[in-house]
């Protein structure tokens, strides 16, 4: 697991550098596979801390672009996720377009950490678990992070209640 995304996570969303003992936290939620990707983003632009701060609409955007994808916003995905925004899209939702993007997929990836998938109004442990289950499984049994479409899938097909983890673990 890169601590760089973390650092990145703290940097961003909380304003500060990360303590051993967050730090610790959840690399141990990634590393154990407890969590994935989307799951940590959720723990740090949802937290107390960062709620705190009152962010307005504008500079959430701008935090879910540095802390997802390492970079400023592109003028045209600005745009539009601030219509998105006014458009009364709730912060969870334009947070599980970032989340759930290809670009974070990618950038997920080339850190040897795997992204999953963020469902809104799904309860975060209970997501976290089944993605956390998902990609141990492809880590363990094929030897590799999971596919985007893959993953997504199989999650999908969980939490949906059309297979248990039983029946994954065997396909």
């Amino acid at each position: 697991y890169d601590a760089l995304i973390s650092e990145r996570c703290y940097k961003v969303a909380l304003g500060r550098d990360a303590d051993p003992e967050g730090l610790k936290y959840w690399q141990d939620k990634l590393d154990n596979y407890k969590y994935c990707g989307a799951q940590v983003g959720y723990g740090f632009i949802f937290s107390d801390e960062y709620k705190a701060t009152n962010t307005s609409d504008e500079q959430f955007i701008k935090d879910l672009y540095k802390m997802f994808f390492d970079r400023e916003p592109d003028q045209a995905g600005y745009d539009y996720w601030m219509g998105q925004m006014k458009n009364k899209t709730s912060r969870e939702e334009v947070f599980a377009g970032f989340a759930n993007s290809d670009e974070f997929f990618d950038l997920c990836s080339a850190s040897n950490v795997a992204r999953g998938i963020y469902i809104p109004g799904y309860d975060l442990e209970k997501q976290g678990g089944i993605n956390g289950f998902v990609a141990r499984l492809y880590k363990v049994c094929l030897g590799r992070l999971p596919e985007k479409e893959g993953h997504e899938y199989w999650v999908n097909k969980l939490i949906a209640g059309e297979k248990t983890g039983t029946d994954v673990s065997r396909e």
